[in-house]
């Protein structure tokens, strides 16, 4: 078989029928298949993050925050890929962001998780569950039910993908799974949640944006208040901080 490998060794032999049509033709055949494996391997290097030419397409979705959707061909996969690889011509800063954000009227700020404590403190969803007695309802001072924390912000909305079946095995188990079989023509959609990592070394590229923030002697944030943002206006604000944040960094939104 013909390749680039193949043509340069014969570059490097005289001329002869010794080379065609014999056991050395053979030879370097093969071996030079062997050499056009690696160079082909080291050439898909090259373009291994172009989104429109890589081999690893599925592995650099995820890199930037996007769920493989079964229903969407190669070429319309690599298309959005390419518009969220590019949407960004420079990597942006914490004070540009806070700029942004003041421009857009947004009364939030932008804090630094430096130096680095662990996000769940502010982020981790916890619950405040109160009942006083055994006749809870609501209108009574004692009784109420919050929520306290935030999310986090990465690449954009993520959605989890499963089919919707149109009918089901039920009460149908392998294992410890649920066993569903059936006819399906769309898919069920539910947000993805990001969860804080365990990694230590990690907290330090996570930031914040809510609202007054408290920090100790040492500069570490102790308590970031909650800040309130219109549900309608919600949508414009994880735009901004999409476009503007500092590359390689996740966002803590501790926002109403």
């Amino acid at each position: 078989m013909s390749n680039i490998m193949l043509d340069a060794f014969l570059s490097m032999l005289p001329e002869g029928s010794a080379w065609e049509f014999s056991d050395s033709d053979d030879f370097l055949n093969a071996l030079s298949e062997n050499y056009e494996n690696v160079r082909q391997y080291l050439s898909n290097l090259s373009t291994i993050r172009d989104p429109m030419k890589t081999t690893l397409l599925s592995d650099l979705e995820r890199e930037f925050g996007i769920l493989s959707d079964s229903r969407l061909s190669e070429n319309d996969r690599r298309m959005i890929l390419s518009s969220r690889k590019f949407n960004n011509g420079v990597n942006g800063t914490a004070d540009l962001l806070q700029q942004k954000l003041d421009a857009a009227g947004f009364d939030v700020l932008v804090h630094k998780n430096d130096p680095p404590v662990d996000p769940a403190q502010f982020i981790d969803e916890s619950y405040q569950m109160v009942a006083g007695g055994f006749n809870a309802y609501a209108g009574r001072s004692d009784a109420y039910a919050g929520k306290l924390g935030g999310e986090y912000l990465l690449n954009g909305n993520l959605v989890n993908q499963a089919p919707d079946y149109l009918s089901s095995a039920g009460n149908m188990y392998a294992g410890n799974t649920v066993a569903v079989a059936g006819q399906y023509d769309d898919f069920i959609e539910t947000p993805y949640t990001n969860t804080t990592p365990t990694d230590s070394t990690t907290w330090g590229f996570i930031f914040f944006v809510g609202g007054t923030a408290t920090r100790n002697v040492d500069g570490e944030l102790t308590n970031i208040e909650l800040a309130t943002v219109p549900s309608k206006k919600k949508n414009e604000l994880k735009k901004i901080i999409l476009r503007y944040k500092p590359i390689f960094t996740w966002c803590g939104l501790v926002i109403a």
